[in-house]
């Protein structure tokens, strides 16, 4: 009945005496094989975009899944290929749900086939539900070239990483008495709205972007589709040409290894996660914005282990893998608090700096990278201090007077937009008056040359100096950045 030496399998089938339930789970395990896994590898197929699977989705609803809920016998066939060029691919359920039977048996066979035809049923009536845009007659059934075109970049399904689902972990946590119900809503609100979301929202659409980071997030989610990237010319080899403006300039990327601390046998994992903006959680021992980026850097995770067949406590750690050459920084200061059913504020005083340096929460090998650069800025940093030591020797000191270095590029020659030394220099800063997050006042000051400011309140602009600016960092009710 099974293969030799799988305990796993023998001791899960000894629990099970019903013939009943073991035929419900050999059909998910079938409708896994066949139809979850062919689909996902569609999705994740760089040679389809998102307009070519409306001819997917079409032969599930028509040619496949809509026979198979007359006739479910195919699926018993390790060869059935649902999908062409994407045959079947079975784990450890698939292979239980195929060959994990005995010969003969009748009376599974049957209760798998009713049971395969209510999951068929249920799936082909969410495809009629779901996808009706998809399907024949919908509005993306027969897409033109121009929308064929304009949408090669646009991703085939919700681009939610298991970061996401660290920030949800860290914020049930921080919050427990949130309904689980209400946080996973947040996260499906801001990963999830479509370009003409608000639209539909008709006299709730101003109220809806009252949050900043969401309208933050929307625009430079809409730029990410519509503004082209710029290209170097002559164009070099290797040089990348085919992003657009916002994931060259604005974009990072994570290097993240996952390491099971319950099972020192199973290998870390290691894989690469795209951001486009850094978090500073606000906890209890964070005083300063370095602080609370770094703290996000190694968090802790729980995540099914294939090695225990359990959940266990994963260690996840991240590092700068590529950083922007302008990098957006989210103070979290907003938590849902459940009595007054608001988002309130975290009012601590956080410190930021003016110049920022991300070098410790880089990769190795980007800070291999970026060494010849850092070295540049600490010879000019030194002729600098030199020419000002020769001028007060002198007696000609000018304050005023700005001692010209020489202009060096920002981003490595082969990647437009980065950033090839580590430093940031702050250019500007969204503040917060109020409580909540669905009330109050925002404020933006943004930098105009030197430390030479401006505060934009509305139509009233005002100038201000750095000081003013990093008395802005939190402890009361008034300006709180974000």
């Amino acid at each position: 009945m099974y293969g030799t030496g799988n305990n796993l399998l023998l001791s899960v089938n000894a629990d099970i005496e019903s013939k009943i339930a073991l035929a419900g789970v050999r059909a998910l395990g079938l409708v896994d094989v066949h139809i979850n896994r062919p689909l996902w590898k569609l999705l994740d197929c760089n040679d389809v975009s998102i307009t070519d699977m409306s001819q997917y989705y079409q032969k599930l609803h028509d040619d496949s899944i809509s026979n198979l809920v007359q006739d479910s016998s195919p699926m018993f066939d390790e060869n059935y290929q649902m999908f062409e060029n994407y045959p079947p691919e079975k784990d450890l359920f698939g292979f239980f749900a195929l060959h994990a039977v005995e010969e003969n048996n009748e009376e599974l066979d049957v209760l798998t086939t009713q049971a395969l035809e209510l999951i068929l049923a249920s799936i082909l009536s969410v495809i009629k539900r779901q996808l009706v845009d998809h399907l024949t007659g919908g509005k993306h059934s027969d897409p033109n070239e121009d929308l064929m075109l304009i949408s090669q970049s646009v991703p085939k399904t919700n681009q939610s990483n298991e970061s996401n689902f660290g920030q949800l972990d860290r914020i049930k946590r921080f919050k427990p008495n949130a309904t689980t119900a209400h946080i996973e809503g947040m996260v499906l609100y801001v990963n999830n709205k479509t370009s003409d979301w608000l639209d539909t929202q008709c006299n709730e659409a101003d109220i809806m972007q009252k949050d900043a980071n969401e309208c933050w997030t929307e625009l430079v989610r809409c730029l990410q589709q519509k503004v082209p990237g710029v290209k170097k010319e002559p164009m070099e080899i290797g040089a990348s040409s085919s992003q657009g403006l916002v994931d060259q300039y604005l974009s990072g990327e994570f290097d993240v290894s996952m390491k099971c601390e319950e099972a020192e046998e199973e290998v870390a994992t290691h894989s690469t996660e795209k951001f486009y903006q850094l978090s500073c959680f606000i906890e209890k021992e964070v005083k300063y914005m370095h602080t609370g980026l770094r703290s996000r850097l190694e968090e802790h995770i729980t995540k099914n282990s294939p090695t225990l067949g359990r959940d266990a406590v994963y260690k996840k750690s991240s590092k700068l893998k590529r950083i922007p050459a302008y990098l957006a920084i989210q103070f979290v200061r907003f938590y849902y608090k459940e009595k007054e059913a608001i988002n309130a504020k975290i009012l601590k005083d956080v410190k930021f700096p003016i110049s920022l340096d991300v070098y410790d929460l880089c990769s190795e090998k980007l800070k291999e990278q970026l060494a010849p650069m850092r070295d540049r800025f600490k010879e000019q940093e030194d002729k600098k201090a030199e020419e000002l030591q020769k001028a007060k020797v002198s007696g000609k000191t000018d304050e005023k007077k700005e001692i010209k270095l020489k202009q060096e590029p920002y981003s490595f020659p082969d990647d437009v937009g980065s950033n090839n030394s580590g430093y940031y220099e702050l250019q500007a800063v969204l503040t917060h008056k109020g409580r909540s997050s669905s009330s109050g006042h925002y404020v933006a000051w943004v930098r105009r040359k030197g430390d030479d400011w401006y505060m934009y309140d509305d139509d009233n602009v005002s100038p201000v100096t750095a000081e003013d600016v990093l008395r802005l960092s939190g402890g009361g009710m008034y300006d709180n950045i974000l």
